[in-house]
Parts: C-alpha cells; structure tokens; sequence
C-alpha cells in the first residue's frame, strides 16, 4: 500500500471531519485542517498494487449476450436424455444391471433345487443305512440288502456332494451380484464391496453369521422399493424366509462341526452316533437349499423389467359435450 500525501485528486473528492462528522466544502490547496471544528482531515489517498513476484489477475470478462436456445433440427441429440417423459424408479438401473442378477439368481434357483432333492434323497439313505445298524444287533441281515444301502448312500451322497458343490459356485456371484443391485434399486449406495459380502460367504465359522447378513441386506433390499422409501435410519427388516434359512444355515454348520468331531471315535456308539449326525446335515443342506430356491425365485421376480400397464392403448376422441337444442 503506498500513501500519496498532499496530491489533491482530479475529480473533487468530499471530505468528512472525524471529529464532527461534517463533510467539508471545496477548500483551496493546502488547507488540510476542518473549517469547522479545526481537526486535521486525512487527505491521503491509498492505491492497491499486486505485491512483487505476483501478477495481476486478469480483467473479468463481459458475459456474451444470450443468443437464444440451441437447436437441434429435427433429431434429438444423441448425447442428451432419453425422448421419455416418466418412468418408474425402478427403471432407473439399466437394463444390463437388472437382467444380470436375474439370470444368476433364476439359474441358482433351478440348482439349488437340484441340490435339495438330492440331499433329502442322500438323508433317506442315511437313515435306511441307519435302520440296518439298528436291526443288525438283533438279527442277521441279508448281504444284498447291506450291499445296496451302502451303494445307495455312496452313489447319492457323492452326488448330492458334487450338486451341492455346483449350486454354491453358481450361487456365490448370485448373491454378489444381486447385492449390489438391490442396493441401487432401492436409490442407495452398496453398502459393502463385493469383496467384502464374498469374504462373508466363504469363510468358514464366520460366514455362519456374515451368510445370513448378506442374505437379510439383499432380501431387505429389494422389498423395500415394492413397499416404499426405504428408512435410512433403521436396518433391513428380517423376513421369515431369511430367518428360517439363517436358523437351517446355522444348525448345519453346529452339526458339521459335531459329525467331524465324532467321526474320529472307533467304538460303535460313534459310528450310530456319526450316522445320525449325517442324516442331520443331509436334511439340514436339503432344508437349506429348497429354502434358498424359494429366494432366490423371490428375488430374481424384484429383478424384472417393468411393464407398462397402459402400453398399446390408444385415446379415444372425446364425445361431443354440446347438447342437443329442440328446433321451435
């Protein structure tokens, strides 16, 4: 800032006392004090300079006047909006987003009621193997029938276990998928990446509780768009299906981890014991799966597209509203 004392400005500049507020007439050069009170007046005048090394801003430039809307002829642009004047919230994931995890989810559907059929078929060859152990303390059992529970329960279990296999590969990028999806069909953010909900599928004893999260966030997920805004400050409501299947998921890992543990017994208590287990998890995998289909199924149908229910309907012209006048 640089003072320029005793310069009288080209351009008559008014002056006011600080002491009594008045403002001074034109006074001739070198009066410098108030005509009225005798205070000195502050006739310096101070100009703003860039400080060195700067440079000075450019000067702002005049907005261009306004030179009407743009025009486009007779197409649309190819880079604006869609020529659409409403559709439904549900439509705003793009097509490629809704039909990807409805496919995986129809495809896991089929496969986990493959897997269910044959699980229950593996439990009911555990527990005629089970019923053969019974009645042979008692009695002498045919070779043939003992031959054939145990080719039945090798044959069904290995391939309930090969099925099962099968559905939980189909089933693991089902349910990523179908996570982040509910997510933007409810107008909200993932709430996990996708490494994240496969970690809490995958790993042992704590997808135990991570499995049943993911499942009650995808199924919350998607119910709430069909019943409204989704609450932000509340979790997802736990439906029965959900609870039923985490309950089933939960008890079938307990009773995996008893049947390894038992299994290791030579005597034949942990033998029967051991069977028993096995028919346990057998009708738990089977109660799982026909459980996982049925979401799976409820899930892939929040994923279809929307239809227009007024689609191919044409307005009628409307009827003449003008009554008829008697002639006289």
């Amino acid at each position: 800032m640089n003072p320029s004392a005793g310069r009288r400005p080209s351009a008559p500049v008014e002056l006011r006392c600080r002491r009594c507020a008045r403002t001074q007439p034109p006074l001739p050069r070198g009066i410098t004090t108030c005509v009225y009170c005798g205070y000195p007046l502050s006739v310096q005048r101070w100009t703003a300079h860039p400080p060195p090394g700067i440079s000075r801003p450019p000067a702002p430039t005049r907005p261009r006047p306004y030179g009407g809307p743009p025009a486009y002829g007779a197409h649309h642009p190819a880079w604006g909006f869609p020529p659409v004047i409403w559709r439904r919230a549900s439509s705003a994931i793009g097509a490629n987003d809704q039909s990807a995890p409805r496919r995986w989810l129809q495809v896991a559907a089929w496969a986990a009621v493959i897997s269910a059929v044959l699980c229950l078929s593996a439990a009911g060859a555990e527990l005629w193997r089970w019923t053969l152990l019974l009645r042979g303390r008692t009695e002498v059992l045919p070779a043939g029938v003992v031959r054939v529970s145990d080719v039945l329960v090798g044959v069904v279990g290995v391939s309930a276990a090969v099925a099962g296999a099968a559905a939980l590969l189909i089933t693991l990028p089902a349910v990523v998928r179908a996570h982040g999806a509910a997510g933007r069909l409810a107008g909200l953010a993932p709430s996990r990446r996708p490494a994240e909900v496969l970690a809490r599928l995958v790993v042992p004893i704590w997808n135990l509780y991570g499995a049943g999260q993911i499942f009650a966030e995808v199924d919350g997920g998607l119910r709430e768009p069909a019943e409204g805004q989704p609450d932000l400050s509340t979790r997802p409501r736990l439906g029965w299906l959900v609870l039923a299947w985490w309950i089933a998921w939960v008890a079938n890992g307990v009773f995996v981890l008893l049947a390894l543990g038992r299994a290791f017994g030579g005597s034949l208590q942990a033998v029967a014991d051991t069977a028993e287990m096995h028919i346990a998890v057998d009708l738990l995998a089977g109660v799982i799966a026909g459980l996982a289909a049925l979401l799976f199924r409820r899930w892939s149908r929040a994923f279809e597209p929307a239809t227009d229910p007024y689609a191919g309907w044409v307005v009628a012209p409307p009827s003449p509203t003008r009554s008829s006048v008697p002639a006289r």
